[in-house]
């Protein structure tokens, strides 16, 4: 079971889909919708997930950003009217150019304004029988672009699921898909230069394998005492300081 990058076509296109989702009768925090998936040539079931609580996190985060692109592109637009353009054409495609360079936002009442100067470089009242040169400014407005928002909206709180094992219901690949954290936090603490692990000088293969017994063993043990821990903490209604230093009743 492994999480599908969002960059992949067929994720992205699932993300973004109309898929109808059902809300899972054993954690209403989640709501699925399954699919299945020949990709790489391997038939699999793909999950489409909904976390309500990743969706109100990622909102949140998903505005401060709309935010920072419109004062970005606000700022990029004044530079984008003083730059001057040889024509029209040039000018108008410069302008699509720049747009795409913000994806949460769009130009509008886009149009070329044409201005009569002398040649680069000269100043002054222009000569009798000068001919002045005609260059071209970029006139638009940018706002938010609310059908990209839309899209962009739809995705919050979603992310895709994957297995071979077609059999598994959509809740039990979630619950599976969550437990994998524990196993990752157990060995990034066995990875921890604190344990010295990495530079212990063993060179044959049975004492490594004891040494890599021994810290699985007293990675299981630490598990345990953690559980012990949270449940005596959970029946008497108490707290610990965490790392921070907030009061918690899981450390």
């Amino acid at each position: 079971i492994s999480r599908v990058p969002a960059t992949l076509d067929e994720a992205r296109e699932l993300l973004r889909s109309e898929a109808p989702l059902e809300i899972d009768p054993k954690d209403e925090r989640y709501a699925f919708h399954e699919a299945k998936s020949h990709y790489a040539e391997v038939e699999q079931k793909w999950v489409l997930v909904r976390s309500e609580e990743m969706e109100a996190k990622m909102k949140k985060t998903f505005e401060r950003q709309l935010q920072k692109q419109l004062l970005e592109g606000q700022k990029a637009l004044v530079h984008l009217k003083n730059k001057e353009f040889a024509c029209e054409a040039d000018a108008l495609t410069y302008a699509a150019e720049w747009e795409k360079k913000y994806s949460l936002l769009h130009l509008t009442a886009v149009h070329a304004e044409t201005k009569r100067r002398r040649a680069a470089g000269q100043r002054g009242r222009p000569k009798k029988d000068e001919v002045p040169v005609e260059v071209y400014f970029i006139r638009a407005e940018v706002e938010v672009n609310a059908e990209a928002v839309a899209v962009e909206e739809k995705r919050l709180g979603r992310f895709v699921l994957a297995t071979n094992d077609v059999t598994l219901s959509a809740h039990e690949i979630l619950s599976i898909y969550k437990e994998q954290m524990h196993v990752e936090r157990g060995f990034r603490f066995l990875k921890n230069k604190s344990f010295l692990v990495s530079e212990t000088y063993l060179k044959k293969p049975q004492r490594i394998e004891a040494l890599a017994f021994l810290m699985v063993l007293c990675l299981m043990i630490y598990s345990l005492l953690e559980c012990k821990l949270r449940e005596g903490l959970e029946k008497n209604g108490k707290t610990i300081p965490n790392s921070l230093g907030k009061a918690t009743n899981r450390p």
